[in-house]
């Protein structure tokens, strides 16, 4: 319960510390974190926004959620989901999955048929650099950010709210100055995004929450570890022990940046 309080105590503060001007900025005060736009702050003993909460119904133990990204084509991508919808609709009558999209046409028929089957369509960059702040060409970046938003916005029906970094399952691509200088921002259209979708979760046996055998293999290694990217000869690829794109044993939704 002192996890629960903690927790909405610190999605409600924030309405009220923006409007004083004694609040301290130093680490005793335990809601600054709120106010920076590190996107890896969550840890194992962080509060706990768990799922019933967060859905707003008693019983529910977890939420899945269903994404592709780097379509540009829907050809290819409405034959791999195809089984996948149909499947889904026949279980809760709709189709909830999320195609994470570079350039699109907005008026490209497919896009009218998946909306009207509960498939939402996000935001991935126009053009999908990696990484999105190379050269520290911050204009280029925001152009291909927003102008991927505004572009999906145009769809009809389509409110884009979701973002996915290119590349942040392969390399180090997401930064807090992208939260701090990117994400934040309303596009010229007046279009905003609210969700993050590139943080990973590396479930792990030191969670005691969780029965080993969901979380180690049986020959005794850690079940999820193996999916971190490994060394590779692929220019901008990092070893396993320098992917920092990731928290552990966090897998509920936290606040970055006030907004995000």
């Amino acid at each position: 319960m002192k996890s629960t309080l903690n927790l909405l105590v610190a999605f409600l503060v924030p309405c009220v510390v923006q409007a004083s001007t004694h609040v301290s900025e130093s680490p005793a005060n335990r809601l600054t974190y709120l106010g920076e736009a590190d996107p890896f702050h969550p840890h194992r003993d962080f509060p706990k926004l768990t799922t019933p909460q967060w859905v707003g119904e008693k019983g529910v133990e977890a939420v899945v959620t269903l994404g592709i990204d780097d379509m540009r084509g829907p050809e290819k991508y409405e034959a791999f989901l195809r089984p996948i919808l149909e499947r889904l609709k026949e279980i809760d009558g709709r189709a909830p999955v999320s195609i994470l999209t570079n350039s699109f046409k907005p008026d490209h028929p497919q896009a009218q048929t998946w909306l009207k089957e509960g498939l939402t369509i996000e935001v991935h960059t126009l053009t999908h650099p990696c990484p999105l702040l190379q050269q520290g060409n911050f204009r280029r970046a925001t152009e291909v950010v927003q102008g991927g938003l505004d572009l999906l916005a145009g769809i009809p029906s389509n409110h884009p709210v979701a973002y996915r970094m290119p590349c942040c399952d392969s390399m180090n691509s997401l930064s807090p100055r992208f939260f701090a200088e990117i994400f934040n921002k309303t596009s010229s259209s007046g279009n905003f995004m609210q969700i993050d979708t590139s943080v990973f979760n590396v479930t792990t046996s030191r969670d005691k929450s969780l029965p080993s055998k969901l979380v180690v293999d049986a020959d005794g290694k850690e079940r999820f570890a193996k999916y971190l990217p490994k060394d590779s000869k692929r220019p901008g690829m990092r070893s396993m022990s320098s992917y920092v794109g990731t928290i552990e044993d966090y897998p509920y939704p936290y606040v970055i940046n006030r907004l995000c």
